[in-house]
């Protein structure tokens, strides 16, 4: 998709690290949703790139922590 090649290389122009993923339900009834793990971004600046890419939430959290779900 588009939107999905033009934020990896929005990532990789800024040297950020990251793992392609997708989320489903558990049965994958579901389309799936691409997605990615973004390694070492702080909240502040993976949110003004949520925003930038009109995502409507996105999760946090940090190494051996509890993972939020934080609205953009």
């Amino acid at each position: 998709n588009k939107r999905q090649t033009e934020l990896v290389k929005l990532l990789e122009d800024e040297n950020f690290q990251f793992l392609k993923g997708y989320g489903t339900n558990e049965d994958e009834s579901w389309k799936r949703e691409e997605s990615l793990f973004i390694l070492e971004i702080t909240e502040e600046k993976a949110l003004d790139i949520a925003r930038k890419f009109q995502q409507h939430a996105i999760v946090c959290g940090e190494k051996d922590g509890l993972l939020k779900l934080v609205w953009c």
